[in-house]
C-alpha cells in the first residue's frame, strides 16, 4: 500500500533537498509514517542535521498556524523523541546541536535537556566540546530556562571544567573570541548564575575587558 523503503542516504538526500519549512516537514512526517525508513531509524547525525535546518527554517519564516502548525510540531516531536533515544550516541556536537535546536523552537522537555546536561558532563564528551559548542550549549540552558538541580550542577561543572583550562587547551577562555564569551554570560545570566556561584564570570569578564576583544563585540554582543 505504497511503502517503500528509505535509506539513510536517501533520507538525507530528502532532508537536504527541502528549502522551505513546509517541505522539510514533509519530508519528515513522509519518513514518520515509512517503517525502516522512518525517522525511527534516522541515526545521531540525520537528526541532529533535520533538527538543525528545522529550527533555522522556523525561526526564518513566519510561524506555522492551524494544520501546518499541527504539523510542524509533530515534526519535532518526531525528532526530539529520536535524538532522546539516541541520547547515548550523541557527540558533543550532538549535544550542543540538540539543546540549540530545542532553544530556538522553545522547545518544553525538560526530561531530555536535563538528560542531555548530564549527557556533557559525562566521561569521554566534556572534553571535547569546541569553544562554539561550549558557548552554544550554555547560551540553550539559559534560552531554555534550565533550573532543575540536576541540570544546574552540571551546568557549574561545565564552567568549573572550562574555568581550570589552560591556554594551551582548546577549551581556554583565551580561545574564546567575542560571540563565544557573549553567549556564555547571557545562559549564565538567564539562569542567575553570577560570580558567586562559578569563577568561570570573572575570567569571562576579564576576557571580554582586554582591548582587542573590546573592539570585536558588535552592539547586540555587547548587549548580552
Amino acid at each position: 500500500g505504497g511503502f517503500r523503503y528509505v535509506s539513510p542516504d536517501e533520507a538525507r538526500e530528502s532532508l537536504t533537498g527541502a528549502n522551505t519549512k513546509k517541505a522539510l516537514v514533509a519530508v519528515i512526517l513522509d519518513h514518520k509514517r515509512k517503517g525502516m525508513g522512518s525517522v525511527g531509524m534516522y541515526g545521531a547525525g540525520i537528526v541532529t542535521f533535520a533538527l538543525n535546518k528545522l529550527a533555522k527554517l522556523g525561526s526564518a519564516e513566519r510561524g506555522p498556524v492551524g494544520e501546518d502548525r499541527r504539523s510542524f510540531y509533530a515534526a519535532a516531536n518526531a525528532l526530539f523523541a529520536r535524538a532522546h533515544k539516541l541520547l547515548g550516541s550523541l557527540t558533543p556536537r550532538g549535544i550542543s546541536s540538540v539543546l540549540h535546536s530545542g532553544a530556538i523552537l522553545s522547545r518544553n522537555d525538560t526530561t531530555l535537556f536535563v538528560s542531555l546536561a548530564k549527557r556533557a558532563v559525562s566521561e569521554g564528551i566534556l572534553g571535547n566540546f569546541t569553544t562554539q559548542g561550549m558557548s552554544n550549549l550554555l547560551w540553550s540552558f539559559g534560552k531554555l530556562g534550565l533550573r532543575h538541580n540536576e541540570s544546574t550542577s552540571a551546568i557549574l561543572q561545565l564552567c568549573t571544567y572550562v574555568d581550570s583550562q589552560p591556554p594551551a587547551s582548546n577549551l581556554s577562555v583565551a580561545n574564546f573570541n567575542a560571540m563565544d564569551i557573549a553567549n556564555c554570560m547571557s545562559g549564565l545570566g538567564s539562569l542567575g548564575i553570577d560570580e558567586d556561584a562559578t569563577p568561570l564570570i570573572a575570567t569571562l569578564l576579564e576576557a571580554a575587558n582586554k582591548p582587542e576583544m573590546l573592539t570585536a563585540f558588535s552592539e547586540v554582543l555587547l548587549s548580552q
